[in-house]
C-alpha cells in the first residue's frame, strides 16, 4: 500500500500519524492485497479513497458518491477559472476512466450521464468526459493529444488501481501544447473572417430572416468547430445541431455552457415565397436567434477559456 503526496516533491509511507499534517495529499493509490486489516484501518482514518486540493472540497462528498456509484478505473480533475470580465463562472472538468465498460460504455453512456447529473442536481458547474479503461489505455499508447495533456499525475485525484500512473515524456507534452496552439490559432483566424463577412451580410436592413438566421448558424457552428476541432476530442459535424455541437465544445472548454439564451435551433423556418409580413418576420427572427454581438461576446469568451486552458495543462511560461 502506498499513499503517494506529489506536494513538495515528498513520498509518505506509513502511518498518517507519522506524516506531516500540514502537507495535502491529493493523490491515492490502494490495494489491500494480503493486509486489508491494515487497508481497513487506512480506510477509516482518511474517509474515503477520494483526496483532493483544499479549494475543491465542496466537491469530495459528489465525487466520493461518483466512485462509489461507477467505481471507476481513474478520475481526473481539471479546474476551468472564472471570466470576470464576461461575468463567466469558474468551471470543473472531470474526466471519468471506468473499467468493465467496454463492450457497453456507448450504449449506457445515457444512463451513466443521467446518473452524473443527478448527482450533480446543485452542482451546474461540472462537466464529464467519459472512457473505457481500453480505449483511454489506447489512446495514451498512440499517444492522442487530449489524453496525454489531461490525464497526468497532476490532475489525478482518484486512482482504482493498485499501479501508478505513467507519465508521458517531455517531449510528447511538449507536442500536445504546440498541436492545441497552432491548432486553434490557425481556426482563430478563419473564424475572425467568417464573423467579419457575415457581419457585413447582416448590415443589411433589407436582408431575409431566413437568410440571417442560416448566417447566424453558421456563424454559431464555427465557433463551436473552432473548440471541438482543436482538442479532437470528437471529429465535429456540422450538420449536427447547434445545440449538440455546443455539448460538445463545452466537454473540453465548460466556460461556453450557457452563454447564448436563445435557442437558435427553435427557429421556424419559412416559405421561400412567403414574405408578405417581412417586419413582423425581423422581430419574430430578432427575438429567436442572437445577434452578431452574442455571437462575438462568445467569440472572446472562448479565446480567454482557450488561453487559461493552456496555463492550467501546461503553466504560464510555456503557452506557445
Amino acid at each position: 500500500m502506498i499513499m503517494n503526496n506529489i506536494h513538495d516533491s515528498q513520498i509518505i509511507y506509513g502511518n498518517k500519524s507519522e506524516t506531516n499534517q500540514a502537507t495535502t495529499t491529493n493523490h491515492i493509490y490502494l490495494h489491500p492485497g494480503e493486509r486489508s486489516g491494515e487497508f481497513e484501518r487506512w480506510m477509516r482514518e482518511i474517509g474515503g479513497l477520494l483526496q483532493i486540493d483544499r479549494e475543491y472540497s465542496a466537491l469530495k462528498p459528489l465525487l466520493d458518491l461518483i466512485v462509489a456509484v461507477l467505481e471507476p478505473s481513474r478520475m481526473f480533475l481539471i479546474p476551468h477559472p472564472a471570466i470576470e470580465k464576461y461575468n463567466v463562472k469558474a468551471y470543473v472538468e472531470v474526466i471519468l476512466v471506468l473499467d468493465g465498460w467496454e463492450y457497453d460504455l456507448d450504449r449506457n453512456e445515457p444512463i451513466v450521464r443521467s446518473i452524473l447529473e443527478l448527482v450533480c442536481l446543485r452542482q451546474s458547474t461540472i462537466v464529464f468526459n467519459l472512457f473505457t479503461k481500453k480505449e483511454w489505455e489506447k489512446k495514451l499508447e498512440k499517444e492522442y493529444y487530449y489524453n496525454m495533456a489531461h490525464c497526468r499525475s497532476k490532475f489525478l485525484v482518484f486512482s482504482g488501481n493498485p499501479y501508478r500512473l505513467i507519465e508521458p515524456d517531455d517531449s510528447s507534452i511538449e507536442n500536445s501544447k504546440e498541436t492545441f496552439s497552432c491548432k486553434f490559432n490557425k481556426q482563430v483566424t478563419k473564424t475572425e473572417r467568417f464573423l467579419e463577412k457575415c457581419k457585413t451580410l447582416l448590415s443589411d436592413e433589407e436582408v431575409i430572416p431566413d437568410l440571417a438566421y442560416a448566417v447566424v448558424s453558421s456563424c454559431l457552428k464555427q465557433i463551436y468547430s473552432l473548440i471541438i476541432s482543436t482538442f479532437s476530442l470528437d471529429i465535429p459535424v456540422l450538420s449536427r445541431t447547434c445545440k449538440e455541437l455546443e455539448e460538445m465544445a463545452v466537454r473540453v472548454l465548460p466556460q461556453l455552457r450557457g452563454q447564448l439564451k436563445k435557442n437558435i435551433d427553435n427557429y421556424p423556418t419559412l416559405d421561400v415565397l412567403d414574405f408578405e409580413n417581412f417586419e413582423d418576420d425581423k422581430l419574430r427572427m430578432k427575438s429567436r436567434i442572437p445577434d452578431m454581438v452574442e455571437l462575438e461576446r462568445l467569440f472572446e469568451i472562448a479565446k480567454i477559456a482557450f488561453e487559461q486552458k493552456m496555463i492550467v495543462l501546461f503553466g504560464s511560461n510555456e503557452i506557445v
